[in-house]
Order: structure tokens, then sequence, then C-alpha cells
């Protein structure tokens, strides 16, 4: 059995930087307005398409932008299927 102090992560801590970033400068403008959308049919979308542009990313540059888009995309659906689940 691994102990936990043997386990490697990811830095956890530069990612989310990165992930804030991203969400201020690409979402600044629209505020919260991914707040409470229970349209699993956008989220759907919208993660299907950005998972299509990170294994066709022609560059380094380019698939670590779209992999943090991911995240960030990964996080709002996260948070509004607890919430939509809870309703």
């Amino acid at each position: 059995m691994v102990r936990e102090e043997q386990c490697k992560f990811p830095d956890f801590e530069a990612i989310v930087q990165k992930c804030k970033a991203k969400m201020i400068e690409r979402y600044g403008e629209l505020g919260n307005s991914w707040v409470d959308n229970h349209d699993f049919d956008h989220w759907k979308k919208e993660v299907q398409d950005k998972l299509v542009a990170v294994w066709t990313s022609q560059t380094q540059e380019a698939m670590d932008k779209n992999i943090i888009d991911a995240f960030n995309l990964f996080a709002m659906l996260y948070m509004n299927t607890n919430q939509g689940f809870k309703k």
C-alpha cells in the first residue's frame, strides 16, 4: 500500500492560479452568469467541444490553454451539478 506522503500530486496551486487568471480574462465581463446554470445540455456541449479542442491542439501552448479552459468548465459544471441535484 502506498502511503500518502509517497504519492506525487500535480501542482494544484499553480493550476488553480492559471484557472483563476483565465476566468478573470475570459469570463470577467460576463460576471457570474455561469452560476445556477442547470442547463446540462449546454454544459455537455461545452465540455465535449473543449475536450475535442484539447486533443486536436496543434501546439503545446494551445493544448495548455485548452486544458485550463476545460478545468474551468469542469469546475463550473461541478458547482452547478452540485447545486442542481440539491433542488
